[in-house]
């Protein structure tokens, strides 16, 4: 029987190769001689370069940046060649600001610190991975970084923030450097959420990066005032493409001063993984996370590979820590759920990888 493994991390506890591993270890106690073959993934937030490094030959660099308040933070990012991988989380991600959130100030211009040292480096080719984002700043402080000041009405230079963005009336590009000019990037997200309205970034992601309802209304308008104004500059609509409200708002930032596209993170992994060639004679795939909840519907990982086992006619399973809102609607793709707690109220276990072992042990029974 050959049992494809292709799990995301179990955010705070476990990574995708440790997630992965646990799974493994549980089906081969239950049948040992089972064929089970694994594939850490990503869905682009913490962790993303450790899976592509197990994957690609690259170097990993170390190097300084800013986090989102203000604060110098050793971080990394990943060359192949003359191309980038730079997760937005490693320097403006929420994970590093858990206890003091602030929305209002946060910015990400540590990854456009990290952008300009790769490119001073000799790669042309950025591809940003836009999970775990503790911003909301539509990637100015990025662009910041990069060269590019924003003024307000007294001509007076603004540190960009999700706060600051409506005092913007004049955008100088002059000091960005030719080489970042003469570079394209890659926005990988599975997010699908627009910039703004309802479902946009502000009103969805926002409150989990610690933004009152008072702070998402700010937000929302400093969003649409600053959009006016790079349509007003740039003539580009970034702002209506699928996943322009991804990490924030980046892509809107990026795209309006920049070549480059949006694309699926899912298809960035499932390419360097080769998973998908192995599914034409698996006979079963399991997949997971940390939370199954309503988010997992926006186009994460454990739900695109629920969509591309479904299109081949292979049955999938899916394990997490815990259930959260309208996890019911993963289960009616035909996906049987599996957790390891019963509600998110519970303590987190003190050993999440055997945890894991005993869930993929027991759970698998029905399915070999």
């Amino acid at each position: 029987m050959k049992i494809i493994v292709a799990s995301d991390s179990f955010k705070g506890t476990l990574t995708s190769l440790e997630a992965c591993e646990a799974i493994r270890d549980g089906i081969l106690r239950a049948k040992p001689d089972a064929d089970v073959r694994i594939y850490p993934m990503s869905d682009g937030g913490d962790g993303s370069l450790d899976v592509l490094q197990y994957y690609l030959s690259g170097e990993t660099i170390d190097a300084l940046a800013t986090d989102p308040l203000g604060r110098r933070i050793a971080t990394k990012w990943l060359k192949v060649g003359k191309r980038a991988y730079i997760e937005i989380a490693s320097a403006s991600g929420l994970n590093l600001i858990k206890n003091e959130l602030n929305p209002l100030y946060a910015n990400t211009y540590g990854t456009g610190e990290m952008i300009l040292e790769a490119v001073n480096s000799g790669c042309d080719e950025i591809y940003l991975l836009l999970g775990g984002s503790g911003t909301t700043d539509c990637g100015c402080g990025i662009l910041n970084a990069l060269g590019i000041d924003f003024m307000d009405s007294e001509d007076m230079t603004i540190r960009p923030s999700g706060g600051t963005l409506e005092r913007f009336v004049r955008i100088d590009t002059s000091g960005i450097p030719e080489n970042v000019r003469n570079s394209h990037f890659y926005l990988a997200t599975d997010v699908s959420n627009l910039l703004l309205g309802k479902n946009g970034t502000a009103r969805i992601y926002a409150p989990q990066k610690g933004a009152s309802c008072k702070d998402v209304d700010l937000l929302e308008r400093n969003l649409v005032v600053f959009v006016d104004l790079l349509i007003e500059i740039t003539g580009k609509e970034i702002h209506t493409f699928e996943g322009s409200g991804a990490a924030g708002g980046i892509p809107v930032g990026i795209l309006s001063f920049f070549e480059g596209a949006i694309i699926s993170g899912y298809k960035l992994f499932k390419d360097v993984s080769g998973f998908l060639d192995e599914l034409s004679d698996a006979d079963l795939v399991i997949t997971g996370e940390g939370k199954i909840d309503y988010q997992t519907f926006c186009g994460k990982l454990p739900y695109s590979i629920a969509q591309e086992t479904k299109e081949a006619g292979v049955k999938c399973i899916a394990f997490c820590g815990v259930k959260g809102d309208n996890w019911e609607r993963f289960a009616d793709t035909g996906v049987s759920v599996f957790s390891i707690l019963n509600d998110s109220s519970e303590p987190l276990p003190e050993e999440p990888h055997r945890e894991l072992i005993k869930l993929a042990e027991t759970s698998i029974m029905d399915f070999i």
